[in-house]
C-alpha cells in the first residue's frame, strides 16, 4: 500500500550546541559559500524534531491511500466520518462530534507518544528552525497483507503542546504557535500490524524558513530570543515552486492588508533599545521590480519583499491605517516612558535611526 499526505505543512526543529560550535560552523559555511542548516543538524548538541511537515488534526491535510495499483482513496486527515468508514473502527459512532471525542481519546485514527524534552544548558546557544511549504508531498510505502484489515492502521503522533519549558514556551505558546493553522498532532510516522515505520519526508519546491536563535540571559536566568543574530544566520536557500506564478520584470498588484515593518534603534540613559514599527494599510498598489527567475509566491502565501530581493514602488496607500509597536528586550521603567512618548506622537523616524525596513505581502490581485 501507498500512503501519501499532501496539503500545507510546516516543519519545525530545535538545536542545541555551544556558542563555539556555532562560531566554527559559520566560519565553516562561510568558507564554502553554503547555508549552516545540514552543518548544525550534523554537529549539534541536541536536535528535537518537533514536527514533520502535517499533522493529523490540520484541515489542510489530505491523506490517499492506494492498494494494489487499485483506485487509489482521498480523505482529509479531519474526516473523521469517513475515516471511520475507512477503518472500520467504530460503528457505533454515528455523529461528527462522537467520532472526534473518540479521536482525541486516543482510540481512533491515532496513537500517542512522548519524547522526553531535556532543558538547554546556560552554555547553550538554542536554534529554531521553521520550514513552512504551501504544497508538499510525503510518501511511505507499507508492505504486506492489507485488503480487509485496514482498521489496524493508526498515525504516530506528537503534540506540539511538549514537555519540557523551553521548547513548549518557544514552538507552542509563543507567538510562533499560530503558524500550525491550530493543530498540534505532528505525524511523525504509521503504525500498521504491530509494525512501526517513520513516515516519508515531504517534498515541496517553495517553501519560507524562518530560524530563530536564542540565547541565555544571567539576569532573567532563562534563554531569550536575539533577534538581530538570527537575521544573520544564513540557513538555506529554498527550490523554486512549480506552482509560483512566472512574472516579468515589472508588474503592478493590489495588495490587500500589507505590512511594513521598521526597525529603529537610540541610546537611551546608556541602555541601547530597539523598537520594531508595524503599519498595516487596508491596500496598497506596488510596483515590483523582480530579478528574473525569481518566482512570486501564489497569494496566501506570505513572503518578504527584502528576502526575495525585490524592489519596490509604492503606487497608491489606502487612507485606513493601524501602527503597532514592539519593544525588542527588557527595558528599564524609565527608558520605557521615553519611548511611550515617541509612541504617542509616532516620532520614530525623525528622532530615531533607523537599522531595517521590510515589506511583507499575503493577499494580492492583478489589476484588469
Amino acid at each position: 500500500m501507498i500512503l501519501e499526505l499532501k496539503g500545507k505543512g510546516l516543519i519545525c526543529d530545535v538545536y542545541y550546541l555551544s556558542p563555539q560550535r556555532l562560531t566554527s560552523l559559520i566560519a565553516d559555511a562561510s568558507s564554502k559559500e553554503v547555508g549552516i542548516s545540514h552543518l548544525i543538524s550534523q554537529y549539534c548538541d541536541y536536535h528535537n524534531p518537533i514536527a514533520r511537515g502535517f499533522y493529523a488534526d490540520n484541515n489542510d491535510t489530505t491523506c490517499t491511500l492506494t492498494i494494489d495499483k487499485g483506485e487509489p482513496v482521498t480523505v482529509q486527515m479531519c474526516d473523521y466520518e469517513s475515516w471511520n468508514q475507512i477503518l472500520d473502527v467504530h460503528s457505533e459512532a454515528k455523529t461528527y462530534d462522537q467520532l472526534q471525542e473518540l479521536f482525541y481519546d486516543d482510540e481512533f485514527l491515532v496513537e500517542r507518544f512522548t519524547v522526553e524534552t531535556p532543558e538547554p544548558d546556560p552554555g547553550q546557544i538554542c536554534i529554531l528552525a521553521y520550514t513552512e511549504f504551501s504544497q508538499g508531498t510525503s510518501t511511505t510505502y507499507l508492505n504486506g497483507e492489507f485488503s480487509d484489515e485496514l482498521k489496524g492502521l493508526r498515525f504516530k503522533v506528537k503534540s506540539v503542546d511538549c514537555d519540557g519549558k523551553f521548547v513548549r514556551d518557544a514552538t507552542y505558546t509563543s507567538d510562533f504557535s499560530d503558524q500550525y493553522n491550530g493543530a498540534e498532532l505532528a505525524i511523525l510516522g504509521i503504525k500498521y500490524c504491530e509494525k512501526s515505520i517513520e513516515i516519508g519526508s515531504p517534498k515541496f519546491n517553495n517553501s519560507i524558513t524562518k530560524v530563530w536563535l536564542y540565547k541565555f540571559n544571567k539576569d532573567a536566568q532563562c534563554h531569550e530570543l536575539d533577534y538581530f543574530e538570527s537575521k544573520k544566520l544564513k540557513w538555506l536557500t529554498s527550490t523554486k515552486d512549480q506552482s509560483s506564478i512566472k512574472i516579468s520584470t515589472i508588474t503592478v498588484l493590489r495588495v490587500e492588508k500589507p505590512c511594513f515593518i521598521e526597525i529603529f534603534k537610540k541610546t537611551i540613559y546608556g541602555i541601547e533599545v530597539y523598537v520594531k514599527r508595524a503599519a498595516f494599510d487596508a491596500w496598497n498598489d506596488v510596483e515590483l521590480n523582480i530579478p528574473i527567475q525569481t518566482d512570486l509566491p501564489p497569494s496566501g502565501q506570505p513572503f518578504s519583499i527584502k528576502d526575495l530581493v525585490i524592489d519596490m514602488n509604492i503606487l497608491k496607500i489606502s487612507t485606513e491605517s493601524t501602527v503597532q509597536y514592539t519593544i525588542l528586550g527588557e527595558v528599564p521603567i524609565n527608558v520605557k516612558s521615553k519611548i511611550d512618548e515617541n509612541i504617542k506622537t509616532d516620532s520614530f523616524a525623525k528622532e530615531w535611526e533607523k537599522i531595517e525596513e521590510d515589506y511583507i505581502i499575503q493577499y494580492y490581485t492583478r489589476p484588469d
